[in-house]
């Protein structure tokens, strides 16, 4: 250690470094908050993009949101579409990782609630026409919630 240096310590008992814990609840509201947030604004940035499309195309101002609904399920099935999905799912990640990190204690129990919230927005906004295209990405996307809060431990036990 130079003398320029803070001077530091170290705080352990019986070999355990003692860690900061932070609010679960807060955890939790800021995994959420994350999660959904960035696929809102996801959803929009995509939503925009297909309405300027259309717009070009020449429909309508006044038709405009009935064409978007109209052509939205065609979206989901292109290049956007999956890409929208890709994002969704980093957000979730993102979200669980943010939360471990913050809850920095029982990871795995702030990842549990984030993702029955996530299985609860799913079955609200579940349609019998997605069918198991909806329950295999909402299945992915528990799995990435796990693996933000994986992730988290992991870095936290220093990588082993």
């Amino acid at each position: 250690m130079s003398i320029y240096e803070t001077p530091t310590a170290q705080v352990e008992q019986n070999g355990q470094k003692f860690a900061r814990k932070g609010n679960k609840t807060l955890a939790v509201l800021i995994g959420f908050a994350v999660d959904f947030g960035l696929t809102i604004v996801g959803s929009t940035v995509a939503t925009y993009l297909v309405a300027a499309m259309l717009l070009k195309q020449g429909v309508g101002a006044d038709q405009l949101e009935q064409q978007v609904a109209l052509y939205w399920p065609t979206v989901m099935g292109s290049p956007l579409g999956y890409g929208l999905m890709v994002f969704g799912t980093f957000t979730s990640f993102l979200g669980a990782y943010l939360a471990a990190r913050f809850a920095n204690d029982r990871e795995y129990v702030i990842a549990t609630v984030l993702a029955l919230i996530s299985i609860g927005f799913s079955l609200g906004m579940a349609s019998p026409s997605e069918g198991a295209m909806h329950w295999a990405l909402s299945g992915v996307g528990v799995a990435v919630i796990y693996l933000g809060a994986y992730t988290h431990v992991r870095a936290k036990r220093g990588g082993e």
